[in-house]
């Protein structure tokens, strides 16, 4: 498992899923796409099992060195607060 990020901001995209703020590292953004399996621990020592839905497009001005993805829109903004830690689980890679 490897750590990713913590967790700053989230926000909903109506229709969708929460997006978490600040992001996936832009090191690790040629090893994931849509799909890979994250953990999720929340500050509350909850454990979330759940994958990225897919990669938010930002509007820039200077180079990003995040980027902010969705998550299932199963998994309300309220169940992850700000502080919580992303986690990249093993078999993401594979």
């Amino acid at each position: 498992m490897q750590f990713l990020f913590e967790v700053e901001d989230v926000f909903s995209i109506t229709g969708q899923g929460c997006v978490l703020a600040p992001g996936v590292p832009q090191a690790f953004m040629r090893e994931l796409k849509n799909g890979a399996p994250l953990l999720i621990c929340t500050p509350q020592g909850e454990h979330i099992y759940t994958h990225i839905d897919f990669f938010v497009s930002v509007k820039k001005t200077q180079p990003l060195s995040h980027t902010p993805f969705s998550l299932p829109s199963m998994i309300k903004k309220e169940s992850i607060p700000a502080g919580s830690e992303v986690y990249l689980e093993d078999d993401a890679k594979k």
